[in-house]
């Protein structure tokens, strides 16, 4: 059985398949999620997780009765906006759902990039079609800055073999950037080897 793992950058290696390994964090974005409207939801993300939003959503317009339908417009905000989207509540085929993807560069020429340690926050506003709503935000933490870590990990295991790069347990505290790039480079071409 020959398995690596490499703990730090959350890569999974199994019998030479690599595999990314993400969160997906989820937010039901209405007037009806008290953390909103007081602004006190707070979510931490780490690089390749996905924050799903789901807009308002109802399944008929009957099932609003005499009320508006809460229809807002989502935007990403700087914290200074933060501190002082959603316009189809009867989608057809279900609640709109916006996906953001957390990552350092972005393939994308509008896409966003975001920065490990940084904050980034999510506010709406009432669209004109629908009710007068309260302002909902959410504050979105990058995990980590790069102070608050030091890459350990696992490089390899091995029943046959000893790992390249590995003290005597198979683990390996990486003290700069290059021993850390050095290591799993080695470690990748050692587990793609076999």
């Amino acid at each position: 059985m020959q398995v690596c793992v490499i703990l730090s950058t959350e890569l999974h290696f199994d019998k030479g398949m690599l595999a990314v390994v993400a969160k997906r964090h989820t937010v039901f974005w209405n007037s009806t999620n008290t953390r909103l409207t007081a602004g006190d939801l707070s979510v931490q993300l780490n690089f390749n997780d996905y924050l799903d939003i789901h807009c308002p959503h109802y399944p008929n317009e009957e099932a609003v009765g005499h009320r508006q339908p809460e229809t807002l417009a989502l935007y990403l905000v700087g914290e200074e906006s933060f501190q002082g989207c959603c316009n189809t509540p009867f989608a057809p085929y279900g609640p709109v759902r916006f996906s953001e993807k957390i990552q350092r560069f972005t393939p994308f020429s509008l896409g966003f990039e975001f920065l490990p340690g940084r904050h980034y926050y999510y506010s709406s506003l009432p669209t004109d079609e629908g009710p007068p709503l309260p302002c909902m935000k959410l504050r979105v933490t990058v995990c980590c800055a790069p102070s608050e870590y030091t890459p350990l990990f696992i490089c390899c295991f091995f029943h046959a073999h000893p790992a390249p790069l590995c003290t005597p347990r198979h683990s390996f505290l990486c003290l700069s950037h290059l021993c850390y790039m050095d290591c799993i480079a080695s470690c990748l071409d050692f587990c793609l080897s076999l």
